[in-house]
């Protein structure tokens, strides 16, 4: 065995809390398939690309607010699970940047399949089983939990690179525009208002406060920075089919 009973319960919740940063993809991924589907069917490739655009933009802005305070809160975070967890917290910015870096080009493996590209994904799947048999193994046996979570990292990492450069290579389609960059420049005081609270304030009250300020900066940002027209179209169709969604789980619940 290469990991204690701990450290495996410790990389269980270091994937959870790491796919939790995921929920904005996650979101966006439930209705791109049969808009990109029925774009790529009747050959609106511009629009193929727009949508691709705007949607990674989108997930970006949530992937990001989602993971600085992870990040910056680790230990409390950990601490939820209980105190043993709270030493390995300095691992679980790595499971935060892993999921990061699968989000980062946002519907990528759902366009590959859209466009008919199945066979291509499955190499792509393929090569990186092999990748990661290759370097988990030594990686774990070497630093063990630490290296677990690097390899864990590289897969990730390396699985969306390798789909972004076949989408490109198959179909011209590419996630990134210079507009990408405003959720990165807006994350910035988001990091020093949390920063600034955890140097101030003790534990929970730090998260909390730093949190709900470094939001608001962010979103201040984002506002001053701008929003484009399919941007605002996009949230505002997400937000009423969740908001709809979470209307008649809760009707279900009082009926109950």
């Amino acid at each position: 065995m290469f990991l204690s009973g701990t450290a495996g319960g410790v990389f269980a919740v270091g994937v959870l809390v790491g796919s939790l940063v995921r929920l904005p993809l996650m979101a966006i991924n439930q209705f791109v398939p049969p808009v990109a589907a029925a774009l790529n069917d009747e050959g609106h490739g511009e629009a193929l690309a727009r949508l691709y655009h705007v949607t990674s933009r989108i997930v970006l802005v949530g992937v990001a607010a989602l993971s600085i305070p992870v990040v910056v809160y680790r230990e409390s975070v950990m601490a939820l699970f209980g105190p043993t967890f709270v030493r390995y917290a300095p691992l679980l910015p790595g499971f935060v940047a892993a999921q990061f870096l699968a989000c980062a080009a946002g519907s990528v493996g759902i366009l590959l399949r859209m466009t008919d590209h199945q066979r291509a994904l499955l190499v792509v799947n393929t090569a990186i089983t092999l990748f990661l048999a290759v370097t988990a193994i030594p990686l774990t046996i070497e630093f063990g939990l630490a290296g677990l979570v690097a390899s864990y990292l590289l897969m990730l990492g390396v699985n969306n690179g390798l789909e972004v450069a076949v989408l490109y290579r198959v179909e011209g389609l590419q996630p990134f525009t210079l507009a990408h960059g405003k959720p990165l420049v807006a994350a910035l005081p988001f990091v020093l208002v949390a920063l600034a609270a955890r140097a101030a304030l003790p534990g929970a009250a730090a998260a909390v406060v730093g949190t709900a300020v470094g939001l608001a900066a962010y979103a201040a940002v984002l506002w001053a920075l701008g929003f484009s027209a399919a941007e605002r179209r996009l949230v505002a169709v997400l937000v009423e089919r969740y908001g709809a969604a979470f209307g008649r789980l809760r009707r279900r619940l009082g009926d109950a």
